[in-house]
C-alpha cells in the first residue's frame, strides 16, 4: 500500500507497524465509514490499530475527505465518545462484511489480544472500551 494518506508527522504513528497489516486495517476503516453511511446505530470504534490510522487519515484532510467519500459517500468526522462493554454493531458489521478482521483486535502498536478474538469467535460477542467514534459534523473533523 502506498501510504500517501497522512502528513510526515502522521506517518510515525504507523510507520512502525506492519505494512500489510495497515493495509488489512485501513480497509476495515473504511468498511466502518460505510457502516455510518448507511445509518447503523451505536457506532464506536474500539480497535486501537484502526483509530490510528483512522487519526493518521485526519491529518491529512484533503486525502481523507477522498477516502472517507470513497467508502461512506460522504466525509465522516470524529468525535471523542467514551464508554466500554458490549459492541453493538457487531451484528451490523457482520450482515455486511462476514466475521471482524483481526485486525479490530489489535492494539495501537500491532499487538494481538488473543483472548477478546477468541471470545469473540466462540460466543460472537465483542467486549471492549473506546474513546471516540463517528460523526456529521464537518469541515471540524473533530465534531467536539
Amino acid at each position: 500500500m502506498n501510504r500517501k494518506v497522512g502528513t510526515k508527522k502522521a506517518k510515525s504513528h504507523t510507520a512502525h507497524l506492519n505494512e500489510e497489516l495497515v493495509q488489512e486495517g485501513t480497509a476495515e476503516l473504511g468498511k466502518f465509514l460505510k457502516m455510518y453511511s448507511e445509518g447503523v446505530s451505536n457506532l464506536t470504534m474500539p480497535s486501537r490499530f484502526i483509530d490510528v490510522i483512522w487519526h493518521d487519515m485526519l491529518e491529512n484532510p484533503e486525502e481523507y475527505e477522498a477516502f472517507s467519500n470513497k467508502f461512506a459517500g460522504m466525509v465522516v468526522g470524529h468525535e471523542p465518545i467514551v464508554g466500554e462493554g458490549k459492541i453493538e454493531w457487531v451484528t451490523n458489521y457482520e450482515k455486511r462484511f462476514g466475521k471482524l478482521n483481526s485486525t479490530w483486535f489489535m492494539d495501537q502498536n500491532g499487538r494481538f489480544n488473543k483472548k477478546a478474538y477468541e471470545e469473540y469467535q466462540k460466543t460472537g460477542v465483542w467486549r471492549a472500551s473506546w474513546d471516540c467514534g463517528p460523526c456529521l459534523h464537518y469541515p471540524t473533523l473533530n465534531c467536539q
